[in-house]
């Protein structure tokens, strides 16, 4: 039985017993908790293969790095007017949201800043 199907049931169970509070569950709340079940928590995602955009820090790379243009298309005008807006911004190296800390001099992605250990599911997905 599918992820949905099972979260569907509860909140239809929900409102058939009076439990009005979970009466309010959107399919757009249920997607999103599969979402999340699944690791994907849609702050970050990838618009297609060797991008990565994070929604949380305002930003889209590609295997050079953080990348105006790409931000600009994914995130709008005013996320790259954000980013034009730091001085000394290093677009080499970037940290996602959930702490991913990719490298692009050495093409990698790592689990954390302190390059404890190489995350291979962003690494494949950006490079």
């Amino acid at each position: 039985m599918k992820k949905t199907t099972v979260l569907t049931g509860i909140a239809a169970l929900a409102m058939v017993f009076g439990f009005t509070a979970c009466a309010e569950v959107s399919q757009s709340d249920i997607n999103a908790a599969v979402d999340s079940a699944n690791g994907d928590t849609s702050r970050i995602y990838f618009p297609e293969k060797g991008i990565v955009c994070d929604r949380e820090n305002g930003f889209c790379a590609d295997r050079e790095g953080v990348s105006l243009s790409y931000t600009k298309e994914e995130l709008g005008q005013a996320a790259q007017d954000k980013l034009m807006g730091y001085p000394n911004l290093i677009t080499s190296t970037f940290t996602l949201s959930n702490g991913v800390y990719c490298d692009t001099h050495v093409a990698r992605c790592f689990n954390n800043r302190w390059k404890e250990k190489v995350d291979t599911f962003y690494t494949q997905k950006l490079f």
